[in-house]
């Protein structure tokens, strides 16, 4: 009779809700909205899913996509469909998802240590359950990815674990299946390619290496292999099938990841174990959580740093242990593998990350670290409380002791103040945003998300900040951008950024431009820069024949065809410059790639009355009506013309 654990599964959601609950309340933060947002593709609801399936993940503010994680978005587009688009409800689900992942790991290690007793195994669920790094992936609803991924992850271990012990054929369809939604997830799954055979090499004898077993490992190494990999290759070719082949992919900067441009072998290797040694101590200590960290925080040119020296320390440390302890396989070998392959991906060594380092990439491999965490709780219990001269930790006993459930209980206590208070510092991207950059003032990405979610705030009127203390804010968000120059002379979105402020805020066109001269070096590709030059030679009267070339960039450069400024920039330049005709001839030809565009209508329209041509104004007006009926002021405009022509 199989055991049931509602109980268990009760706890961990009951844990779950309890770590997470005051993230419900939360607004949107980092990069959220093009999940999830009011105009994401997900507001259609399950409508959204064939457009979903042949889409990019995300779309940069240059137009380039990138990235195919279909089944993020589909899960909020059935949360839309069920309950209507509400960042609540979608923050309400993302805890719903991590109780999921808890109780996945119990059902997980379950089979992966069965002799152990069912306490020690939710010991290690607890203690996974309770690390502060998580809460970037449940507080963030752009990062649902990780917990999607990880969740079709586990299921891909349970079953293949379920196969080892009961040879059931059909379990590797459910294998591959939920591989292949882990993959569609995030690439976070890669690594079960590693993990699996290691784990199959352990569960099947790794004591016996005679011929026989070697020969019947190898081909189910094989067989295994060639199942993921099959799913692997399968993802890759549909989303070359489904996604627009020409679209351009992301482009980085520096203040990202420096290996971006710096390809050398030994700066990889300097920001491996800085990268390692980072997340080793954050785990340890998570008190300066970032949502970002990037260049200059983690560094790249040397590790004689604490970063660096704990990373090679615990780099030689893991590799010996992992061979020492290889025949053996007990949990600190597993928590070794599974910690050691899962962050292999997220140490800038193979592929440069995003950022270098984020909270988010140590969530998977967790799993490992609770592992080798609750090794190393017994290991000191039964050294100092039960005064053990031989260890040996085929239990876990140390939850029998009142002193050792004390100290537990305190270690919980207080990472649990740190989970929630973490949480409320992602309650909105601006108060989250202003947190991370008092936290780490040498990262340039922290200065540009800070400064720019100002100027958001000041353009949309949010109410976020203060009326009476505006002035000061637009006066943090400069000093933001100049911060930002300080620290990378290569960031252009502070040159273009700070210009804004020139031109918006303190109305010195003149001052603006030697910034976005230095932001047109570093990018010719960023229409809003482009714009802004045009913009700010317009308002100087400064090279005429500038204006139009900048203007006409930026429409060349707004790849979705839906950025209307540079028009009106266009409009205003034909207008002060009596070229009336020349603006004509421009806006008709533009009609002709954009001929559902309401406000080129109206643009045109306006010069045909400046140029004297009231028939061709009316006739255009009533385009604009055909196309949006509620066009403002267009009903009134076109009335007055009928009775001004009738009147001839």
């Amino acid at each position: 009779m199989k055991q049931s654990y509602r109980k268990i599964y009760l706890l961990l959601t009951v844990i779950a809700f309890l770590l997470y609950g005051n993230t419900i309340k939360n607004d949107y933060a980092l990069d959220d909205e093009f999940v999830a947002g009011p105009q994401s593709l997900t507001i259609k609801g399950i409508k959204s899913i064939p457009k979903i399936l042949t889409s990019y993940h995300a779309k940069d503010e240059s137009g380039n996509q990138y990235e195919y994680r279909p089944m993020v978005k589909i899960s909020y587009a059935i949360e839309v469909e069920l309950f209507g688009s509400n960042v609540h409800t979608h923050h309400f689900f993302n805890i719903v998802y991590y109780a999921v992942c808890l109780i996945l790991i119990f059902r997980m290690l379950l089979l992966l240590f069965e002799t152990y007793s069912l306490q020690s195994i939710l010991w290690m669920v607890l203690i996974f359950a309770f690390i502060p790094l998580h809460s970037e992936v449940v507080a963030s609803l752009k990062n649902r990815d990780v917990l999607l991924s990880f969740i079709f992850s586990m299921i891909t271990l349970i079953y293949f674990l379920k196969w080892i012990k009961e040879k059931v054929w059909w379990y590797w369809i459910v294998i591959a299946a939920s591989f292949l939604l882990a993959l569609a997830s995030k690439f976070d799954a890669l690594p079960l390619i590693a993990v699996i055979p290691i784990i199959y090499i352990q569960k099947s004898g790794v004591k016996q290496r005679d011929k026989e077993w070697l020969k019947r490992v190898a081909i189910h190494i094989f067989l295994i292999l060639l199942v993921l990999a099959l799913m692997y290759i399968g993802l890759k070719k549909g989303q070359k099938l489904l996604l627009d082949p020409t679209s351009k992919q992301r482009i980085f900067n520096y203040f990202e990841n420096p290996l971006y441009f710096d390809k050398s072998f030994i700066h990889k290797i300097f920001t491996m174990f800085n990268s390692l040694g980072f997340y080793l101590l954050m785990l340890f200590f998570p008190l300066k959580m970032s949502c970002y960290y990037g260049y200059n925080v983690i560094p790249v040119d040397g590790v004689f740093n604490l970063y660096g020296i704990i990373g090679i320390i615990s780099f030689i440390w893991m590799v010996y242990l992992f061979f020492k302890r290889f025949s053996k396989s007990d949990i600190l070998w597993y928590g070794i593998m599974f910690f050691g392959i899962h962050i292999s991906m997220f140490l800038n060594f193979v592929k440069p990350a995003p950022g270098i380092v984020a909270d988010r990439f140590t969530f998977t491999p967790s799993i490992g670290w609770a592992m080798i965490i609750s090794y190393i709780i017994e290991n000191l219990y039964q050294k100092y409380i039960e005064k053990k001269s031989n260890v040996n930790i085929a239990q876990f006993h140390w939850w029998n002791s009142g002193q050792m459930k004390l100290y537990i209980g305190i270690y919980f206590l207080l990472f649990s103040f740190l989970i929630w208070y973490r949480n409320y510092e992602w309650r909105y991207k601006l108060y989250l945003y202003e947190a991370d950059a008092n936290k780490y003032t040498e990262s340039v990405k922290l200065h540009i998300l800070y400064g720019s979610q100002i100027v958001i705030e000041y353009l949309q009127n949010s109410g976020k900040l203060p009326p009476q203390e505006m002035h000061k804010y637009l006066g943090i968000a400069f000093e933001e951008f100049q911060k930002g120059i300080k620290l990378d002379s290569t960031c252009g979105s502070c040159y273009n950024n700070a210009a804004f402020l020139y031109m918006n805020w303190k109305k010195d066109y003149a001052a603006s431009i030697p910034y976005l001269l230095k932001s047109y070096k570093l990018d010719s590709t960023r229409k809003e820069m482009l714009n802004n030059v045009a913009i700010s030679y317009l308002k100087t009267g400064r090279n005429k024949d500038t204006v139009e070339l900048f203007a006409r960039r930026a429409i060349k450069a707004d790849k979705d065809k839906s950025y209307e400024i540079p028009y009106d920039v266009l409009k205003e330049f034909y207008k002060k410059e009596r070229q009336y005709i020349k603006g004509i001839q421009f806006f008709q030809e533009e009609l002709k790639t954009r001929p559902y565009s309401a406000f080129i209508h109206f643009s045109l329209a306006e010069l045909y009355l400046l140029n004297g041509d009231t028939m061709n104004a009316m006739q255009t007006y009533q385009k604009l009506l055909d196309i949006n009926p509620n066009y403002p002021d267009v009903v009134r405009h076109l009335s007055e013309l009928k009775e001004k022509y009738k009147g001839r």
